[in-house]
């Protein structure tokens, strides 16, 4: 098949793609601006203190990553929605998805709404639950065990910044003493200092590892969801796009099947790929004017596009009978009124001005009309 004949029923069907395409494409139209306009809220949670940490290591941030991609299966989970319309006193939720940012330890909550108010507090509600779901959320730390922790904290720090002074103070003082005894009872002071700031520094790291400070297992707000104040950028034409490809493809895929059902001989080209043999000949459709005939057409009308065609007919026949001199040709179709006879007499009429010896046989036995349009008697013939 050639890329022709490829193309050529969606030339011939041409105006079913076109009528397709504005159906598609209208109807698409129509009901794209039909929509409400839709509103789009983000929040993006942080998993871990890598991003304030100056020196984080490779397996805290991998860690972190894996983190986050469970956090966002628990977040697209019932759990996190159930405990959200609980928490909003509502019996739905917007369209919403929770996802893992691809090479970062965090998370993104978008929500989808017509409402950009509610959309902005079904995105933060959904994030203070993914906090709720982890260590450092309010059902594992109170906030009461939190604020006494973190007092102990500051104690201890300035236990170790009066203990380090204590220390420099006594180290400067001992360059100073030239007496044994004292100089012994100074170092005797600082190895007691020092014990005891490894005592304080060791309880404050303790301390400091049941507290948020420095833990990965953690989340935090990275970026606090907004009320958005204008509409996303909606997919309409992207839509109506699509629309209208499908219903060209769907008006092709129907011309093709039109096509591949209809087994008429319309065109030459039909013709030559049916019966596997070359189109000797085109002749046009033949008018002939008031008073004259179709069957002696070339001799009323010599002159015109007809006979040359049937000339160029006879032309041909000539050349395809070099290697083999035939002498009967037949005339044949498979409908009545399809134009033997006027093409056999016509083509007859050519042979013979060019000199030929013509016998023209008539054997239609059923309806034959060679008597009638060659006003000669209706005797027996043929048959």
């Amino acid at each position: 098949m050639t890329l022709n004949n490829f193309i050529a029923p969606l030339k011939k069907w041409w105006w079913l793609l076109a009528a397709a395409a504005i159906l598609a494409g209208g109807g698409s139209y129509l009901v794209a601006s039909r929509q409400p306009a839709v509103y789009q809220s983000r929040a993006r949670l942080m998993i871990g203190q890598a991003i304030e940490d100056p020196n984080p290591t490779s397996g805290e941030v991998y860690l972190a990553q894996q983190l986050a991609t469970l956090y966002a299966n628990i977040g697209n989970s019932g759990t996190v929605r159930e405990a959200t319309m609980e928490a909003l006193n509502m019996n739905w939720l917007p369209q919403y998805r929770v996802a893992s940012v691809p090479n970062t330890p965090s998370i993104e909550v978008v929500v989808i709404d017509t409402n950009p108010e509610r959309a902005q507090r079904v995105a933060e509600e959904i994030a203070n639950q993914l906090i709720r779901q982890g260590p450092s959320g309010e059902e594992s730390n109170a906030a009461e065990r939190q604020a006494f922790v973190q007092e102990q904290l500051t104690t201890l720090e300035n236990q170790i910044r009066d203990t380090q002074t204590e220390i420099a103070d006594l180290q400067t003082r001992l360059g100073e003493i030239d007496s044994a005894l004292e100089i012994r009872e100074t170092q005797n002071q600082i190895d007691a200092l020092q014990a005891k700031l490894h005592t304080l520094q060791s309880n404050y790291a303790g301390l400091l590892a049941t507290t948020q400070q420095g833990a990965i297992n953690t989340l935090s707000f990275m970026e606090y969801p907004k009320v958005p104040s204008n509409p996303t950028g909606s997919n309409s034409l992207m839509t109506i796009g699509m629309s209208v490809a499908v219903g060209i493809s769907l008006a092709a895929a129907g011309a093709y099947l039109i096509e591949y059902l209809d087994k008429s001989i319309k065109t030459t080209n039909d013709a030559a790929r049916i019966a596997q043999a070359p189109v000797l000949g085109e002749i046009p459709f033949m008018s002939p004017k008031k008073g004259n005939t179709l069957w002696n057409f070339v001799m009323e009308n010599p002159r015109s596009p007809v006979a040359d065609a049937f000339r160029g007919l006879r032309t041909n026949l000539e050349f395809l009978n070099i290697s083999e001199n035939h002498k009967v040709l037949l005339a044949t179709s498979p409908m009545v009124g399809d134009g033997k006879s006027t093409t056999a007499l016509n083509l007859a009429a050519i042979y013979a001005q060019a000199g030929k010896k013509v016998f023209y046989v008539d054997a239609d036995l059923r309806k034959s009309v060679l008597p009638e349009i060659m006003k000669l008697s209706d005797q027996p013939g043929l048959s």
